[in-house]
């Protein structure tokens, strides 16, 4: 374990991983694009919708925890829940693009 700390007390403690758990976590990450590869799009669109959903609930609290656990600043951290977000939302703005052009999108 190792402690996050500010010139104030230890915030927290966190795991410190080593070579062997990264290539894990590259496996799990391999194995679970394996799984993704396998849903519909239109299913994969309503999660990263509601992925979105979330985020734009939480901003203030994912926005917190970027400046407190990072030492980002008030704006990179924001333009940082705004990028997350803008990612997961763009099947949405590209949808309507597509729609008021008569296109069919899946």
């Amino acid at each position: 374990m190792i402690s996050i700390r500010l010139p104030a007390p230890c915030l927290r403690e966190v795991a410190q991983a080593g070579r062997a758990d990264a290539l894990r976590a590259i496996e799990a990450a391999h194995k679970a694009r394996e799984s993704w590869a396998r849903v519909i799009v239109s299913e994969r669109v309503a999660i990263l919708l509601r992925v979105a959903d979330i985020i734009a609930a939480r901003v203030d609290e994912i926005r917190e925890v970027l400046i407190e656990e990072s030492g980002s600043t008030f704006g990179k951290a924001m333009f940082e829940v705004f990028i997350a977000s803008t990612c997961c939302e763009a099947r949405r703005v590209m949808r309507a693009i597509f729609s008021a052009r008569r296109c069919r999108i899946a």
